[in-house]
C-alpha cells in the first residue's frame, strides 16, 4: 500500500490570533474599533533569545520583556500577565530601569516561561506551527500595545523580536508579528462592576516556525505487513502532462517484516 501526502507551506500570517498590527497607527485603529481607545496604553516589547519545544503542547521561551510606564509608576511588579504560562507569571527578575526624556520610564524583566498551546502536527514532518505569547494588562483601565518605537519598521519576514544569534535547530521562522485581540474568561474574577461575559484586551507576540526536514526515527510496530509511506513537499511546477519538472527530495517511511519503522531519503525523478 502506498500513501502520497503533498504538503504546502507558505509565509503568510495565517494562524496568528486576533488582528495583526505592524505599526502604531494600526494598533490605534484597532483600539478605536474595539472601543478601547480611551484606555491608557502601555507600550510593551519582547526579545526572544531561546525557544524549545519541550513536549507536544509546551514551548519554553527565554529572553526579555519590557514596558514603558509613566514616570512615578510602580516598577517593582510587571504590569503584564502571561495567562498561558504553566510556571507562574512567566516574568522573572527586573534587569534594567531607565528614565526617558518624554516623562516615561522603561523597565525590563528577564523572560523565562513555558507556554502551553495547541499545536497542529497534521503535516508532520513538514509541519509549520504558530507560537503566540499572550499578554494581559494587570492594571485596570490600561491596555497593552506593541512598543514599535523599540524596533526597526516592522516587516514580519524580518523576524523582529528574535535574537539574531538564536539557535533554531530543525526549525526556520517564517515570520514574527504582534497581534491584538480579546480573551473571554467567563468570570468577573470577583469584580462587582464587571459581568461574566466581559473580555480582557490581549496583546500577542507571534512567530511562525516551520520544520526544515524530516527527522529519521525508529518506532516499534507489530510485526507482519509491509507499509511504505512517502512524504513529499508540494511541487513548485508541473510540466504539460502534469509531471514534475525538477527532481524533488522526500522521505520514504517503511515498516518491514520485523515491525521496525524506518525513514529513508529518496529522490523522485522528472518524467
Amino acid at each position: 500500500m502506498f500513501i502520497w501526502v503533498a504538503v504546502a507551506a507558505d509565509d503568510t500570517l495565517t494562524g496568528a490570533p486576533g488582528t495583526v498590527v505592524t505599526d502604531q497607527d494600526a494598533a490605534t485603529s484597532y483600539l478605536r474599533d474595539d472601543g478601547r481607545d480611551g484606555m491608557q496604553q502601555i507600550p510593551t516589547g519582547v526579545m526572544i533569545q531561546t525557544a524549545q519545544f519541550t513536549d507536544a503542547n509546551n514551548i519554553r521561551l527565554t529572553g526579555y520583556l519590557w514596558q514603558r510606564l509613566p514616570a512615578g509608576a510602580d516598577t517593582k511588579t510587571p504590569a503584564v500577565d502571561l495567562p498561558a504560562a504553566v510556571d507562574g507569571s512567566g516574568v522573572g527578575e527586573q534587569v534594567f530601569l531607565h528614565a526617558n526624556s518624554d516623562n516615561t520610564q522603561t523597565v525590563g524583566w528577564k523572560l523565562r516561561t513555558t507556554l502551553r498551546e495547541q499545536f497542529d502536527y497534521g503535516h508532520y514532518p513538514l509541519d509549520q506551527q504558530v507560537i503566540w505569547a499572550t499578554m494581559w494588562p494587570k492594571t485596570p483601565g490600561t491596555v497593552l500595545v506593541p512598543d514599535f518605537a523599540a524596533y526597526p519598521p516592522w516587516e514580519p519576514e524580518h523576524n523582529h523580536g528574535l535574537y539574531s544569534g538564536m539557535v533554531t535547530g530543525e526549525w526556520r521562522t517564517h515570520f514574527t508579528t504582534f497581534s491584538m485581540g480579546e480573551s473571554t474568561t467567563g468570570t468577573t474574577f470577583g469584580h462587582t462592576d464587571a459581568t461574566p461575559d466581559s473580555t480582557i484586551a490581549a496583546l500577542h507576540f507571534d512567530g511562525g516556525p516551520q520544520r526544515l526536514r524530516a527527522q529519521p526515527r525508529r518506532v516499534r510496530r507489530a510485526p507482519g505487513r509491509f507499509l511504505m509511506t512517502a512524504l513529499l513537499p508540494a511541487p513548485r511546477a508541473a510540466g504539460s502532462r502534469g509531471r514534475l519538472e525538477e527532481p524533488r527530495l522526500g522521505w520514504a517511511r517503511m515498516v518491514a517484516a520485523d515491525g521496525v519503522l524506518k525513514d529513508r531519503p529518496y529522490r523522485v525523478s522528472a518524467g
